[in-house]
């Protein structure tokens, strides 16, 4: 892999800048900034990369994690924060990075598994559901 235009060994890379397993990279994919998560394979010196990754697609490392969760997850849901949501889903990357056992966060009913929407892999989701009557 090309790690700052030259050949790297990706898990070489992440151990050379000391590089925590959860930071995950970030890429801009037609305009979204979309997350992937990885894990270190300490025995045998690989990373795992949990959702796919393009050849040809410019990625950078996340250097910190936000200081208060809950925050940043209320200020990227806006004005959706207080519908009520029949349905959520989060990414299990969200439930272990950022210690969630036992917290809630708001009126979200968020179950934790893949991050996958759409038939695409998508790392530190969060998608939820509003049923709403409008006849």
């Amino acid at each position: 892999m090309r790690v700052n235009g030259e050949e790297r060994d990706v898990y070489e890379y992440f151990e050379s800048i000391n590089h925590l397993p959860t930071l995950p990279i970030m890429a801009d994919y037609a305009g979204a900034k979309i997350n992937v998560g990885f894990l270190k394979d300490e025995k045998n010196k690989k990373t795992h990369f949990f959702a796919p990754v393009y050849k040809g697609t410019v990625y950078k490392v996340v250097t910190k994690l936000p200081d208060n969760y809950e925050k940043v997850f209320f200020e990227a849901m806006g004005k959706d924060k207080d519908l009520e949501i029949d349905y959520s889903v989060s990414c299990l990357y969200n439930y272990f990075n950022f210690s969630l056992e036992g917290k809630t966060l708001g009126n979200t009913c968020a179950n934790f598994t893949w991050g996958e929407i759409a038939f695409h892999l998508l790392n530190e989701t969060h998608v939820y559901l509003i049923i709403e009557d409008k006849g």
